[in-house]
């Protein structure tokens, strides 16, 4: 990810196959690669690691806790819901006149789905809001995409997932950079 007169690091995205993580909370290192289409910078790898929700796993001992600590960078000021819904709304009015039914919303700090994405057109295959301030996954907004193939919602606040997604096309979901501690079961019923 990167912003104007800021670099941030884009660490990747990695596909993971769920029915192929056991679900004992044994670790498995996926590589890291970049978005389709996008110009991301990529490095690393990432551990997944799965439970069920009825398996108990006694804590690390303390020497592999807090392995790796990030580092402290500080914050850039918030923009108010006003002003980044104005900047959602310009990039919804030039993502229409270029003809396009793909839309970047990503780095704006939306807490919610801006009312501009569904007020013009309604036919978007590709939504990226990565890198906002979403601490669920917005599916009450987003279920008038019928068509939504893919979601970006990478780096945001998210612990956990709804039960149902209302999002019947919906191919590919990107969840990187979040804070998942639970991901319900019927998440398997999504069709593609």
């Amino acid at each position: 990810k990167q912003q104007q007169g800021q670099q941030d690091v884009f660490l990747g995205l990695a596909t993971v196959e769920l029915d192929t993580i056991p679900l004992d909370g044994s670790q498995q290192w996926f590589t890291l690669v970049g978005r389709r289409g996008k110009n991301d910078v990529v490095s690393g790898e990432i551990c997944v690691a799965c439970l069920s929700v009825d398996t108990q796993v006694p804590p690390p001992p303390p020497s592999q806790q807090g392995g790796h600590k990030a580092k402290a960078h500080a914050q850039p000021p918030s923009k108010n819901t006003k002003q980044a819904e104005k900047e959602a709304k310009q990039k919804v009015t030039d993502a229409i006149n270029a003809g396009t039914n793909e839309i970047d919303l990503s780095g704006l700090e939306l807490t919610a789905v801006p009312e501009a994405l569904s007020s013009y057109h309604t036919n978007w295959v590709n939504i990226d809001m990565g890198f906002n301030k979403f601490h669920t996954v917005p599916s009450d907004g987003l279920s008038i995409f019928v068509g939504l193939e893919e979601l970006w919602l990478t780096g945001n606040q998210i612990s956990s997932l709804p039960d149902i997604f209302n999002l019947p096309s919906l191919r590919v979901l990107y969840l990187n950079g979040n804070q998942l501690t639970f991901i319900p079961d019927s998440i398997t019923s999504l069709v593609n």
